[in-house]
């Protein structure tokens, strides 16, 4: 039976109670999708379980990046990651670990806690990179261990051709959030990746790797990666420091002539001298070349210049400890060699540096 037409009509809720109640939903909906997408919580390092006192100024580690796509691109997440490291590495405001250090945590479930007290270090940088065709996604965080927090995290979703742009705003958004002082000029140096071509990074990279395998087949290999990238960037000065080592460690082998090969290493060093001389990586490759003349002093001062230009280049303080050694200066060649050790605390050769001047 219907209501006679007369009847009272049931009240509709005021507009601005099905507002109010559409918006609690939300809320509470938004709410537990935050707490589900946040990160997980960071236990907190000890420091006075470290194995190392704390540096006086901001530290860092930035790990090996994830890959999360195919095994062919394990290269292009490695070398995105030392990519950032080494732009940190020439800021003076900032202590460093080396890569040599730091990529002995991949693949590993090493926590940030663990790895903040094997370095005596404050804050890790961790994060992974997929790659899809012509795009990539990359997701950052950058941890605390001491206050056992996460102080930033981003996602990039970008063209590959956009690479570098994520790299530089990384290394910047790392800089503002630990709060690192940046000297005069210093900012400049973030930029320089060595070249704007992504097809010869991606050939120095492999050049390099090759390289590092120090075998003769791998070594050839990494001498062709490297003129590859050279001839698609001609001031391309980390591909031409590059191969000038391949042809020097191909001659100290015995695989090529040195009467052929130690000429040609010198003319890349002073071709890339010329269009950089201030490049940290060409400074320390001079003073290899000097110190194999015995020309110390010009040695000892391309080592430094090195040096200034990246602080926490564990390899260029090595190199000087080593020839300060030989240039009868026991007492600097120790401390360069200790704090060589102590950004690269697994870089064996710097042991059998300390070991050949007696100090364990």
């Amino acid at each position: 039976q219907s209501a006679p037409s007369d009847a009272p009509k049931p009240k509709s809720p005021p507009r601005w109670r099905a507002v109010a109640a559409a918006l609690v939903v939300a809320a509470v909906i938004g709410g537990l999708a935050w707490q589900s997408t946040r990160p997980p919580p960071v236990e907190a390092a000890v420091v006075a379980d470290m194995a190392y006192p704390l540096p006086d100024k901001p530290s860092i580690a930035v790990l090996a990046f994830e890959n999360l796509s195919t095994a062919d691109d394990e290269l292009l997440a490695d070398s995105f990651s030392e990519d950032i490291l080494t732009s940190l590495s020439k800021l003076s405001g900032l202590f460093v670990i080396s890569r040599t250090t730091t990529f002995t945590y991949k693949g590993t479930n090493a926590t940030a806690k663990q790895i903040a007290e094997d370095l005596g270090i404050r804050y890790v940088l961790e994060g992974s990179i997929q790659r899809d065709g012509d795009r990539i996604r990359v997701n950052v965080q950058l941890i605390d261990a001491i206050g056992g927090q996460h102080v930033w995290a981003d996602r990039y979703d970008r063209d590959l051709d956009d690479l570098f742009a994520v790299k530089d705003d990384i290394t910047l958004n790392i800089i503002s959030n630990i709060r690192a002082e940046l000297l005069r000029g210093e900012r400049d140096r973030l930029s320089r990746s060595g070249t704007g071509s992504l097809q010869a990074w991606l050939l120095y990279r492999q050049g390099i790797a090759a390289k590092e395998e120090v075998n003769q087949t791998s070594l050839n290999s990494a001498k062709d990666l490297l003129e590859q990238a050279i001839a698609i960037d001609p001031e391309f000065v980390p591909a031409i420091v590059g191969l000038a080592g391949t042809y020097s460690t191909l001659a100290s082998w015995g695989w090529v002539d040195p009467a052929i090969a130690l000429p040609k290493s010198e003319e890349l060093i002073n071709t890339a001298r010329t269009i950089e001389p201030t490049n940290p990586q060409m400074l320390t490759a001079l003073g290899d070349l000097l110190l194999a003349r015995s020309e110390f002093d010009a040695a000892l001062e391309s080592y430094r210049a090195a040096i200034e230009r990246a602080p926490s280049d564990d390899y260029a303080h090595y190199r000087l400890g080593w020839a300060l050694y030989l240039a009868g200066e026991p007492d600097e060649s120790v401390f360069e060699t200790l704090t060589a050790m102590r950004l690269s605390p697994v870089f064996l050769p710097v042991v059998a540096n300390i070991s050949v001047l007696g100090c364990i």
